[in-house]
């Protein structure tokens, strides 16, 4: 074989879909070396900043002033500041002012504009740094006005338009110089201007520029006018809707979330999403759907000013403000890490981390300022650039402060023209000893280690220190330290004191474990050392005891025989405890227990809490609820008891028998709730006894229980469904099962279809209910012990109308065949059926399914869009379709799985065929080869493009 039959044959695989991976890898690539491109904007902003101490852009050496204020501007929203060289920066912005007009240029060398005075305006903004001369500047703006037109112009000789109005009027609010009287004059003109600007009628926009290709643009600078010259908004929900009609909302665009630039909805820029934003903010209103524009932040820009524009609109929504993350952590005296609990005399130094950009990014620009809730320490934290953290060098001094803590820590920055970003977190610290236990524990003479199991008459000693950082032992002092052990519903089951302003001797504590009023789980040996003010120190030791927990004397109160009725009362009453042994009446209330409602293959259906029983000798707890009219509690269900500890862990509680035997038999615990349900209020019900194909046929009920009188719904694991069947016994046969919910009125309301999978002829539909464990429950109708049915015959000619292509060129390596088809009955639309095909070929006077290579075709899989248009695609080597007469049919997947016999399967309908074998063309370079060289390229463009970016990256 040559070298390009070869390759040929590699790419061969490539031929039907080379157009469509051309393009998604074309687009993958692209936004793969967008994403390169786009860390600097944030992560790597410095590398953007020249040596003149301006910023450009990626691929560009050279600093301007409209990259610097975007540089300038996600530096200032995400606290980069200590990544660039601020002054710098600032001596770059001031060196383009013109001495003549003190107005700005965009470089060196060129006259002043309005639109280079306003960058340099947000930058010095954004740097937080005064404007040099701000009175001079103010005055090149407003030689700019002309009062008479109501506009300004933006570079000297030029005839005024809106948009340089509107970044006029915005660089004479940063400088405070709106209330000027020519800055007036100039704004109610332009308020009359304006009220002849507005269009439409269900959604309102200003069009100051008709033939402008940006109306999303066009419209904020006439909002920023307006704002600022006191034009009165009319229905703002209007105003409102213009903008937000124009957001990206599909989710398979690359754009979503993003602004439409114009009416026809043809591109999303990063200008027109900043644009949308700042004008929803200018009406008052939320930013469209934020959770959209979140994504379209996400999606990586190509250059420095899309990026600060889209981080510029999502800045503007409630999300960003609630994106920001804070860890408080300290450094201390102390070497060990701080925790909650402070040992008394460490000092502490806090160290505060915000984090933005689901915590990628370290945010330095807040003034945080930190005090404790007393109001007796207090420090302002500066930002430490090498730790990523705010830190102070004043130490919290923990020296004589045993008890709790509480530092507040305010956080605020400002950016243009996002407006004040502030929040407070605090944490809380508890300042106590350092406690030390030295534990010896025993059981029958082994040792037994803290987390192990114990059983009654374990027996515990603990020797007890106290500690602080200025003492390493003492056990004696102004303090009081109890031992309190806990069972594991945290009732407290023993408490020993020692007084350390009278103790003299080194403290030890002993105990035995009795167990009688112990719950199963942890038991739990607290140790806390208190003073006048509270308890200031904790220390907890922990281990396990098992007890074979029980419920006796169970009672079933108002029962008939343990029978019960839907919306009926459930009581039943127990005594809890162990074997031989209950639970201690005093401390019942302090105690959870559950109730468990399930059906007899183990599904919870309900579960009720308990409720203590006042006035019993021993722990005793009542269980009441009602049960719920649903079809969940038809029938049988078994009644279980568990203990829940107070770390939510459960115990299941054994049953005993009125002997107090254990007694594990199931049906002793078996209830019953005899329902018997039947159709009510109905009012639609299959009224034809002829339907064609494509009927929809409304039913509309409510079920009701003639035992107990209740209306009953499904539940949560119950179905109600309704079903559409033919035959009989071993021909009977589902077409369709529909669940059907009830509303909230208990009303069942389901149209069911008789689509093209029904088969055709004589046919049912009935109710169907299932319980949580797959059994049928019978639905009876109105007023009879019949099984809801209602017969009819479906019929009708279903119909197709069908287009069809095969391939006829020979530059073509395979040859497809494609066929389009809808499918109708009585000029109904069928949108539904569950298709395959038979491709069968004449052999002689007949039609066989095709065969080829082994292969049979005899299922080919049909599709079914959602406009119901179905097609059908098959492709295969040239000598696999030879010159002759085909036939495709059409076969329902309900005859496939109803007949018995091959033979019995009949197709729906057949589309006719003649094909002509199509002979390999000659040309060398193929469809297959092109792709690869057209793939080679476009990665070699890729590949390069982020080397030469990395390699700049590294410089």
């Amino acid at each position: 074989q040559s070298t390009w039959g070869k390759v040929r044959e590699l790419c061969r695989p490539l031929t039907v879909w080379s157009v469509t991976v051309m393009h998604r890898l074309f687009l993958l690539c692209s936004l793969f070396s967008v994403a390169v491109a786009v860390d600097p904007f944030i992560r790597y902003i410095h590398e953007l900043q020249s040596p003149s101490g301006g910023f450009h852009e990626v691929g560009s050496e050279t600093a301007n002033l409209h990259s610097t204020a975007d540089a300038l501007f996600l530096t200032s929203l995400y606290g980069l500041k200590a990544q660039v060289n601020a002054d710098d920066a600032a001596k770059f912005v001031q060196s383009l002012e013109n001495d003549a007009d003190h107005g700005y240029a965009l470089s060196s060398g060129i006259p002043s504009t309005l639109e280079a005075t306003r960058y340099a305006l947000l930058s010095f903004t954004h740097l937080g740094k005064p404007i040099p001369n701000a009175a001079q500047l103010s005055d090149f703006i407003r030689s700019r006005f002309n009062v008479e037109t109501g506009f300004v112009s933006s570079q000297a000789g030029e005839s005024g338009d809106w948009a340089a109005t509107a970044l006029a009027v915005e660089s004479l609010q940063i400088l405070d110089e709106l209330k000027k009287p020519s800055v007036q004059q100039l704004l109610t003109r332009t308020k009359e201007l304006l009220s002849q600007k507005v269009v439409g009628t269900d959604s309102l926009r200003f069009s100051i520029d008709p033939s402008s290709s940006t109306p999303l643009t066009d419209n904020y600078y006439g909002l920023l006018l307006a704002k600022n010259s006191g034009y009165q908004f009319s229905e703002v929900s209007k105003w409102t809707k213009f903008i937000t009609d124009l957001q990206d909302l599909d989710p398979n665009s690359p754009t979503f979330g993003g602004f439409f630039a114009t009416l026809s909805r043809n591109v999303v820029t990063a200008q027109s999403t900043a644009h949308a934003a700042l004008s929803l903010r200018l009406l008052g209103a939320k930013i469209g759907n934020e959770d959209a524009l979140a994504r379209y932040n996400l999606v990586r820009k190509a250059s420095l000013s899309d990026s600060a524009l889209s981080h510029l609109a999502y800045a503007l929504t409630s999300q960003f403000k609630q994106s920001f993350n804070t860890r408080v952590s300290y450094d201390s005296t102390s070497p060990s890490p701080i925790t909650d609990q402070v040992t008394e005399g460490v000092r502490l130094s806090p160290r505060v981390l915000v984090t933005v950009l689901d915590g990628k990014v370290a945010h330095g620009g807040f003034a945080v300022a930190a005090a404790t809730e007393s109001g007796d320490w207090m420090s302002n934290l500066s930002y430490d650039p090498a730790r990523y953290s705010y830190v102070t060098t004043a130490e919290f001094e923990t020296a004589g402060k045993l008890g709790d803590v509480t530092f507040e820590y305010q956080l605020s920055t400002n950016v243009y023209p996002i407006g004040q970003i502030e929040f407070t977190v605090s944490d809380s610290k508890k300042i106590g000893y350092q406690v030390n236990v030295d534990s010896t524990v025993t059981y029958s003479g082994r040792a037994v280690e803290e987390g192990e199991r114990v059983f009654a008459g374990t027996e515990f000693t603990f020797d007890v220190s106290l500690a602080s950082s200025s003492s390493a032992a003492f056990y004696s002092g102004d303090f009081v330290l109890d031992l309190i052990v806990l069972d594991s519903s945290n009732v407290e089951q023993h408490r020993q004191t020692v007084d350390g302003a009278s103790n003299t001797k080194p403290i030890v504590f002993n105990y035995a474990l009795v167990g009688d009023d112990f719950t199963s789980g942890t038991v739990t040996f607290l140790f806390e050392v208190r003073n006048d003010k509270g308890v200031h120190t904790t220390h907890k030791l922990e281990y396990y005891l098992e007890r074979d927990m029980v419920a006796s004397q169970i009672t079933f109160d108002g029962a008939d025989n343990k029978k019960f009725h839907l919306g009926g009362k459930l009581r039943v009453s127990i005594q809890a405890g162990s074997l031989n042994s209950p639970l201690s009446a005093a401390n019942a209330a302090k105690r959870t227990f559950a109730l468990d409602v399930s059906s007899p293959q183990g599904q919870t259906l309900l579960s009720v809490p308990s409720q203590a029983v006042p006035g019993s000798d021993v722990a005793t707890y009542l269980f009441e609820t009602t049960i719920p009219t649903t079809i969940d509690f038809v029938g049988p269900a078994v009644l279980s008891f568990r203990f829940v500890t107070a770390a939510g862990a459960f115990v299941k509680l054994r049953p005993l028998d009125a002997q107090n035997e254990p007694d594990d038999d199931a049906a002793a615990l078996q209830i019953s709730v005899d329902a018997e349900l039947h159709l009510s209020d109905v009012q639609s019900r299959p009224s034809q006894s002829q339907v064609a194909f494509g009927t929809v046929v409304p039913l509309k009920f409510k079920i009701q229980d003639t035992k107990s009188g209740k209306f009953v719904s499904t539940g949560d694991h119950s179905l109600v469904t309704v079903v559409l069947s033919s035959g009989e016994g071993a021909s009977y046969f589902e077409s369709a099962v529909l669940p059907a919910e009830a509303g909230a009125d208990g009303t069942f309301d389901i149209s069911l279809s008789i689509d093209a999978n029904a088969v055709k002829g004589p046919s049912k539909i009935s109710l169907r209910a299932v319980n949580v464990d797959g059994e049928s429950v019978s639905i009876f109708g109105e007023g009879t012990q019949s099984k809801v049915e209602y017969s009819l015959t479906v019929g009708g000619e279903i119909k197709s109308t069908s287009n069809k292509f095969d391939t006829i060129s020979a530059d073509s390596t395979k040859t497809a065949i494609v066929l389009t088809f809808d499918l109708t009955c009585q000029d109904v639309p069928l949108k539904n059926a569950r298709l395959s095909a038979v491709v069968a070929a004449r052999n002689g006077s007949d039609f066989s399914a095709l065969r080829f290579h082994g292969a049979t075709y005899n299922q080919v899989p049909v599709a079914v869009d959602s406009n119901g248009r179905y097609s059908l695609s098959l492709s295969l080597a040239h000598e696999g379709l030879i010159t002759g007469d085909y036939e495709i049919q059409f076969i329902r997947e309900v005859d496939r799985r109803r007949a018995t016999r091959e033979s019995d399967i009949q197709p729906l309908f057949k589309i006719p065929l003649s094909h002509k074998k199509v002979e390999s063309g000659s040309r060398w370079l193929q469809m297959e080869l092109v792709t690869l060289i057209v793939l080679s390229g476009v990665y070699f463009v890729v590949s390069s493009h982020v080397r030469l970016f990395d390699n700049k990256k590294n410089q």
